[in-house]
């Protein structure tokens, strides 16, 4: 993920038309986000980062759990 500006993706999964892609995604990256990674990278690339930090912002973590009956 080095070097690349992973800002686009992110808002289109931030879409409401993209609710199912977004669950998707995070469940694949779910058990290494708890370790601070991702499935398909360390976590340790500035990209890498944003995207950790992005699935764990509040309000991302809103729409998760708000799925799932939980928020």
């Amino acid at each position: 993920m080095a070097g690349i500006d992973v800002q686009p993706y992110l808002r289109k999964l931030n879409a409401p038309a993209a609710a199912e892609a977004l669950l998707a995604y995070f469940e694949h990256n779910a058990q290494q986000l708890a370790k601070g990674r991702l499935a398909n990278s360390d976590g340790k690339s500035g990209a890498g980062q944003s995207v950790i930090a992005w699935l764990e912002s509040a309000e991302i973590q809103d729409r998760i759990w708000r799925h799932y009956g939980s928020a």
